[in-house]
């Protein structure tokens, strides 16, 4: 170790308020996010959050809790100056959010902070302006205020340059402070939270105090999304000393999105790998593809049991039999999705209804390509009439050869992949080509063509769009929402066109020519489940084209869609043409070419 010029000595006050203050305050959802607990415990039913350039330059948080008394008000800003514990038996059973006293003191260390509080039960409310490094501490003075708090934090870290430039752009700032406010509105439903920006309503998230019916349902939708809200699943379990409480989104309504995903335990939102994996493994079996749990999921447990001391931003918790909660957490919801119409766990009752599990009319295959790909989705040929074309050209090839009368059947000997035969299950398309049999996965094949399409107008420039006649409003949820709005400019090089309609709902206006007729929720599901949260443009140029191979799987054609003749035809001649077509975008065999020497080898022949 490299002994430092003139020794060890202490370090000066300000400068570790400072390096503490960097450990509580991350940006300005953690801001948002200590100004929301005080205010929770304070008592507050009715909270407003007001943001400017993401909580960057400032952030208001009013509430209608209890008030600080006038000779509290200086010591709230001291560091580890607290009302929720005085020892240590009260750091063993916290039941409050904020206990350490140490947020008010580190936003004083990085920005310019104000408080303005008046305590129930008295006449005048004070200000208080905390003071800033080498100034005398300021006196609190009487002000006109309701009865509550609001404390403002302006500036935030311009004491510190070198940590403001590690700060993500306002859009991105607020996308954070919005997570923090919907985590603590999902812990707390007896409070209502209604979060602003300069322009507009961010979150609204109303109150309520009961288990079931409409206004459960408005709070479901505020908070996850109309999706979530329409099927969710009434969880509850008791044992013991532990108790759950909440909803699961119905497995037949589940997405590529893990949306929403969230915890809380004994009022705190947090999240916990030991309860994530819980409830992974509970809904294993439910789940279909790359489909995602989606929960809102509340468990209560003696204080005693946990502890929340062992993260400098109470982000992380600590079991003290983690095993047994796994099993609890596990049992009760596999319980709940096996058998969802029983017990006292009912499915709340749908304003819009579960979505219909019955495919939705998608792009025809090849559409875009003119008139040379016929869509699959035309009626397929009856019976009847294939064989009696059959008999016909077996007719005109009767004076010919054996063989070449088979060929004029088939149309075999100058295609690669020959010329379809049947199309076995639904699912695959058999041709012959020579002495070959050619066995086409249609899905894997029809995913490749698109992600080739894609591909290639990406590359050339800004895919081309086609603008829907009626622009098609999508829910995704808060988070989703905000991520993709903050997007919009990226993705109109996918040949997207979106706009933000509210907190949970964006509106379509284009989608990519080649799959205008696609379902817009489906696609924007297929593009967030692939985008970062704070992707650079290294990073987006890498994830490209995972997008558009997953916008292209999830709109191939699906096992037992119908399919003509001619788009057989269509698809075999373009899976010859295309570099790579032996397999899906994802890596998975199109199809399998099965020579005259396999078949020999597996009736034995020849031995």
């Amino acid at each position: 170790m490299n002994a430092v010029p003139g020794g060890i000595r202490p370090l000066p006050p300000e400068l570790v308020e400072r390096i503490a203050a960097g450990e509580v305050i991350e940006r300005p959802a953690s801001v948002v996010r200590e100004l929301l607990e005080n205010s929770l415990d304070a008592g507050a039913r009715r909270i407003e959050i007001m943001i400017e350039e993401g909580g960057i330059r400032l952030i208001r948080v009013r509430d209608d809790g209890c008030g600080i008394l006038r000779e509290d008000l200086s010591r709230a800003l001291e560091a580890h100056a607290t009302s929720k514990i005085a020892s240590y038996e009260d750091l063993a059973h916290l039941t409050t959010l904020g206990f350490r006293g140490e947020a008010l003191a580190s936003m004083a260390a990085v920005a310019d902070v104000t408080i303005v509080s008046r305590a129930s039960g008295r006449a005048e409310a004070y200000r208080l302006d905390a003071a800033r490094p080498g100034h005398p501490p300021a006196e609190p003075r009487a002000v006109a205020h309701p009865t509550g708090t609001t404390v403002e934090v302006r500036d935030l870290f311009y004491r510190l340059p070198a940590r403001r430039r590690f700060l993500r752009t306002p859009v991105t700032e607020s996308r954070h402070v919005i997570e923090a406010v919907r985590r603590l509105a999902f812990a707390h439903p007896e409070a209502s939270f209604e979060l602003r920006d300069e322009t507009r309503i961010l979150l609204a998230v109303p109150a309520v105090e009961g288990k079931e019916g409409e206004a459960v349902h408005r709070w479901l939708e505020s908070l996850a999304g109309r999706r979530f809200a329409d099927g969710a699943l009434r969880v509850k379990a008791t044992s013991d000393d532990l108790d759950l409480d909440g909803w699961l989104l119905d497995p037949r309504c589940a997405g590529e999105l893990s949306e929403p995903q969230l915890w809380c335990i004994n009022g705190r939102p947090l999240r916990d790998r030991t309860l994530h994996h819980a409830l992974r493994r509970s809904c294993e079996e439910f789940l279909h593809g790359r489909a995602q749990p989606a929960y809102l999921l509340r468990l209560t447990l003696l204080p005693g049991d946990v502890d929340m001391n062992v993260h400098p931003a109470k982000q992380e918790i600590r079991f003290r039999d983690g095993g047994r909660l796994h099993a609890f957490v596990e049992g009760a919801c596999h319980e709940r999705l096996a058998a969802p119409h029983g017990g006292e766990a009912t499915l709340l009752p749908p304003r819009h209804g579960i979505p219909s599990a019955r495919p939705t009319d998608r792009a025809p295959f090849g559409a875009g390509r003119g008139a040379d790909l016929p869509g699959l989705g035309a009626p397929r040929p009856p019976v009847t009439k294939i064989a009696l074309r059959m008999d016909e050209t077996l007719a005109r090839a009767s004076q010919e050869t054996p063989q070449a009368a088979e060929d004029a059947v088939f149309g075999v000997g100058t295609r690669r992949l020959g010329e379809p035969l049947a199309v076995l299950a639904g699912t695959f398309l058999v041709a012959r080509s020579d002495d070959d049999l050619v066995v086409v996965d249609v899905h894997a094949a029809h995913e490749r063509l698109l992600f080739e399409d894609l591909k290639a107008q990406y590359e050339q420039g800004p895919v081309p769009r086609q603008r829907l006649l009626v622009p098609h409003p999508v829910d995704l949820g808060p988070r989703v929402c905000a991520l993709l709005a903050e997007a919009a400019p990226r993705l109109e090089r996918l040949g997207f066109e979106i706009d933000a309609m509210g907190p949970s709902t964006l509106v379509v206006r284009a989608v990519p020519l080649l799959l205008g007729r696609s379902d817009p929720q489906k696609l924007l599901e297929a593009v967030a489940s692939r985008w970062d949260d704070e992707p650079d443009e290294r990073a987006l140029a890498e994830r490209v084209f995972e997008i558009l191979a997953d916008v292209a799987c999830d709109q191939a054609v699906k096992a037992g869609a119908p399919m003509g003749i001619d788009a057989m035809k269509d698809l075999l001649r373009r899976l010859e043409e295309t570099e790579g077509a032996e397999h899906c975008s994802h890596g998975r065999p199109s199809y399998v070419i099965l020579g005259r020497e396999t078949f020999d080898r597996f009736f034995r022949r020849g031995r």
